[in-house]
């Protein structure tokens, strides 16, 4: 199982550096949810990270998912 980890590329860089391979630099709240969905629905993913205030802009629906 992978991790990956989605976000501004600011918060991403640190877990690049850890040596997680999956991250994903967003730049929107839609890009956001597309990426998210599509982490979601990966059987590879084990682990997905967001930022606290990124999972906050996710809708309703996706975030008790």
């Amino acid at each position: 199982m992978d991790i990956a980890v989605i976000g501004r590329s600011d918060f991403v860089v640190g877990f690049r550096l850890a040596g997680i391979r999956k991250t994903f630099d967003v730049r929107d709240d839609k890009e956001l949810e597309d990426r998210v969905r599509q982490c979601l629905g990966d059987r590879n993913l084990g682990v997905i990270v967001l930022h606290a205030d990124d999972l906050k802009k996710l809708s309703p629906a996706l975030q008790k998912t």
